[in-house]
């Protein structure tokens, strides 16, 4: 499975990324369009390590090393368009990571199926 994720994401990368990257280099600072290309060449290195029967102790440091470049990457765009850094990743990530605290617990989303078959079969076949 790995082996064919990493191929279906390297084999189109010069139709997608790559073009996308001549885009932001147009667009972009210098800066930032050197940053982009140093993320598109981290994202193939990276792309290069994972192996089938690999395990994440054998590239986990070009993972977060490529992380932290995204975010000095994505901090670069962000005050190139006048906006603030964003705060840096906390690792590792809060308890109740990826939900947002202040939404509705898990358990409010259950929904109970069973009463609304029981309730549209009264409907169609009253007693």
């Amino acid at each position: 499975m790995i082996f064919e994720d990493t191929m279906a994401y390297t084999a189109p990368w010069d139709d997608e990324p790559q073009p996308a990257l001549g885009e932001v280099q147009l667009l972009a600072t210098p800066h930032v369009a050197d940053l982009a290309d140093r993320m598109s060449g981290a994202l193939m290195e990276l792309t290069s390590l994972v192996t089938p029967k690999g395990v994440f102790t054998q590239y986990y440091p070009t993972w977060f090393q490529t992380q932290d470049l995204l975010q000095v990457l994505r901090d670069a765009m962000r005050v190139e368009l006048g906006l603030n850094e964003m705060e840096a990743a906390k690792f590792p990530s809060s308890g109740d990571w990826p939900w947002l605290p202040d939404r509705p617990e898990r358990e409010s989303y259950i929904q109970d199926h069973a009463a609304d078959r029981q309730e549209a079969h009264s409907k169609h076949y009253p007693s």
